[in-house]
């Protein structure tokens, strides 16, 4: 409603209307989300059907690993939808991780099938028939299912370690990624192979010239060959050098969201340079129980001059009036205003009897 009224407003060049708080974040981020679920989905199934153009060469060939994929993708979002979490600015990052980690598996497994088929061709010396694809998938699937499952594992331990944080949208994180993972390994096992009886895989063909991608790491391999312990040296060098960077690492709490240029957070920047910000302290006092002066009027201690004066003096020293002190030396802080109750009773001197 306000953005609507700002366009409508006569001499907006001359009044400025800034607002911001947690409900506008929240709104905000909901926006968010939604968009760029829109936009990082589809980027990253459409990059990997790049990719997979150009490694197999082939459209068929990429519609068995995008099948594995989307699968692993509704599974994961239908278990959300149906435990009844929601998405959050964490969570919305399961899909590219699914998509980019679970891609792998499909793809290795699509590779040693057409390992397989040559082998089986070459053993033959026949073209390949539909009666021989089974035993194609049959000696893929004993190849791979136990390099892939295994990898899978170890891919979920890493994420699933995520349930531990005190965080729950991280926590959230580790658990839906890894059954998207698993939901992956599973259909790379189960629906790929199925769909390898009717989809035909291009043949690998022996003698061909290789791409330039093949060619490159022909170099790098015969570069391995005589060079190991050089480029031993070299990745330790590199190592070191980064070890150091992990000296500079630091922790912020301060969650940079929004975009610097965003309306959100230059109103936010303007609230907080001229007015006392939008984030609150809030300081509960509560007595003990069984003490002395628990009987004391309306049975509540904290209604005495003594504790009055201890208020009293508690604000002169957030607001700095006896002189400088430890708040001034806090970074960022402003205190424009406390809510209290020592003003109205020094007003009217009740309790203070």
């Amino acid at each position: 409603i306000i953005e609507k009224y700002q366009n409508n407003i006569e001499n907006l060049d001359s009044l400025r209307i800034a607002y911001a708080g947690q409900p506008r974040q929240i709104n905000k981020a909901s926006l968010l989300i939604q968009k760029d679920l829109k936009i990082i989905l589809p980027m990253s199934i459409l990059l990997i059907v790049v990719v997979l153009l150009i490694s197999f060469r082939s459209f068929k060939a990429v519609i068995i690993p995008i099948a594995v994929v989307l699968f692993g993708i509704i599974w994961t979002a239908g278990i959300i939808g149906w435990i009844g979490d929601e998405l959050n600015l964490v969570t919305m990052a399961c899909a590219p991780i699914i998509v980019c980690v679970g891609s792998a598996y499909v793809i290795k497994f699509l590779n040693q099938f057409q390992t397989e088929s040559l082998i089986f061709r070459e053993s033959r010396n026949e073209s390949e028939s539909s009666e021989n694809i089974q035993e194609v998938i049959f000696a893929t699937l004993s190849s791979v299912s136990i390099p892939v499952t295994v990898t899978a594992i170890t891919t979920v331990a890493g994420f699933i370690a995520l349930v531990v944080s005190p965080i729950p949208a991280v926590q959230q994180l580790g658990l839906y990624t890894s059954v998207g993972i698993v939901a992956i390994n599973l259909f790379t096992l189960t629906l790929a192979p199925a769909l390898l009886n009717y989809l035909r895989m291009p043949d690998l063909v022996t003698g061909q010239s290789v791409g330039l991608l093949s060619r490159l790491f022909n170099l790098v391999v015969e570069w391995l060959r005589n060079h190991s312990k050089r480029l031993i040296l070299i990745w330790i060098l590199i190592a070191s050098f980064a070890a150091l960077g992990m000296l500079r690492l630091s922790i912020n709490s301060s969650t940079k969201t929004f975009p610097e240029n965003s309306t959100l957070v230059q109103d936010l920047k303007f609230i907080e340079n001229e007015l006392s910000g939008t984030d609150t302290l809030r300081l509960l006092f509560s007595a003990k129980e069984g003490l002395e002066n628990q009987k004391i009027s309306l049975n509540n201690p904290l209604k005495t001059s003594e504790t009055i004066l201890g208020l009293k003096n508690l604000q002169d020293w957030l607001f700095q009036l006896n002189g400088n002190n430890e708040v001034g030396n806090i970074e960022g802080i402003k205190i424009d205003k406390i809510n209290s109750p020592v003003n109205v009773l020094s007003h009217y001197r009740r309790g203070l009897e």
